[in-house]
């Protein structure tokens, strides 16, 4: 998240070249799973992601089914529509087949979670998604 535009997580890192760099390295060093998500940038994290690990075996996980239209204004959306949407839109960016490990970013209290899970199930099933998690989630 941090390797976005400032203030806000908003636009793309600043040193998009230096980011890169610290990517990977840090794949040099052994770190093998990094997690990212749509709203970071929005879209500018996981596109540094893909240039830096390239198809270097590493894990990448993402989130989505929230948006970032400007720094400070967050639209959770976990209709089925978007979280497709979202995938998509992550598969390209990070330029993957499939999402290793795939989250909802919150819950959107105005669908019903089995909805959105039940859509990521369909993408797992469509083989767009290995496994999927929960994430910003209470045990209510």
């Amino acid at each position: 998240m941090r390797l976005t535009g400032q203030p806000g997580n908003f636009g793309p890192y600043a040193d998009w070249k230096g980011g890169k760099a610290l990517l990977r390295r840090a794949v040099e060093l052994g770190v093998d799973f990094f997690d990212t998500a749509l709203p970071y940038g929005p879209r500018h994290s996981e596109r540094l992601l893909a240039e830096a690990v390239g198809d270097r075996p590493v894990v990448l996980a993402t989130k989505g089914g929230v948006d970032k239209p400007e720094p400070g204004n967050i639209v959770t959306d976990g209709r089925p529509e978007t979280i497709r949407q979202h995938v998509e839109r992550s598969l390209s960016a990070l330029g993957r087949d499939r999402i290793y490990l795939y989250q909802p970013h919150r819950v959107d209290p105005r669908v019903p979670l089995a909805e959105t899970v039940g859509e990521l199930a369909r993408l797992r099933e469509q083989g767009k998604v290995r496994y999927l998690g929960l994430s910003n989630v209470t045990l209510d």
